[in-house]
């Protein structure tokens, strides 16, 4: 017999596939239908629990009364943090009635391009565009109100209607409001003027406070006030 008369191409072989029934047909028929709506929602889900994360990593070892936000290009190491948070302490609401008033600050640092290109390469595009995800992660954890924004992403902000309406909120009309009233200009607050480390901010940076979310510290009535009157306070000089 010759070799030829043994071989035998692959289509001569044809192999019966069993058709899926019950629960692995609805699986395949749910899949094939709804599969872009289940990423995403997977999506969503996997960047809060990301951002919940790293926001309670942040309090382990002892929740602060009011919690802020500082996103810009100045960065601030670590000991001036504590310097930062020791000043807005003082102005803060015993929110946990334990005698003693503490605040934590969250630093991102975000950058424009022209900020970019003023740093003469001390800030890179690809860390800031890293900085600015992580920023707007943390933001949609509800965990702090209290912002200080450079005008960059003070103006995001305000776009995305992610910032409340300040002049109906603040009794006095004196304070020096962004003329959108979604912001005060930190550089003219007694606030500012008292405190070397926020001088290392630009004079354009703003004071403002995030809506409350469903989620989060900010969801929380009581919480929410009291970021409120810390808000507030921060402006009593003025």
């Amino acid at each position: 017999m010759k070799y030829e008369e043994d071989k035998f191409e692959e289509n001569d072989i044809q192999f019966e596939q069993k058709e899926k029934t019950g629960f692995a047909a609805w699986l395949d028929n749910f899949w094939y239908h709804y599969k872009i709506p289940v990423i995403l929602i997977l999506s969503f889900a996997l960047i809060i629990i990301i951002s919940a994360a790293q926001s309670c990593s942040v309090h382990k070892e002892g929740k602060s009364d009011i919690s802020f936000i500082y996103a810009g290009p100045y960065k601030y190491t670590p000991a001036e943090e504590r310097i930062v948070e020791s000043t807005l302490a003082e102005y803060t609401v015993d929110l946990d009635g334990n005698g003693k008033k503490t605040a934590a600050i969250r630093s991102f640092q975000v950058a424009s391009k022209e900020e970019i290109q003023a740093s003469d390469n001390s800030i890179t595009n690809s860390y800031s565009t890293e900085q600015m995800k992580l920023f707007s992660d943390y933001t949609m954890t509800g965990e702090a109100s209290i912002a200080i924004l450079s005008e960059y992403l003070y103006n995001q902000l305000k776009e995305s209607e992610r910032l409340m309406d300040l002049s109906a909120f603040l009794p006095n009309k004196a304070v020096a409001l962004s003329d959108d009233g979604f912001g005060v200009l930190l550089s003219k607050t007694e606030l500012y003027k008292g405190s070397e480390e926020l001088q290392h901010l630009p004079e354009n940076t703003y004071l403002c406070l995030l809506r409350p979310l469903i989620i989060g510290e900010s969801s929380k009535q009581s919480v929410y006030e009291a970021t409120q009157n810390t808000f507030k306070a921060l402006l009593i000089n003025e």
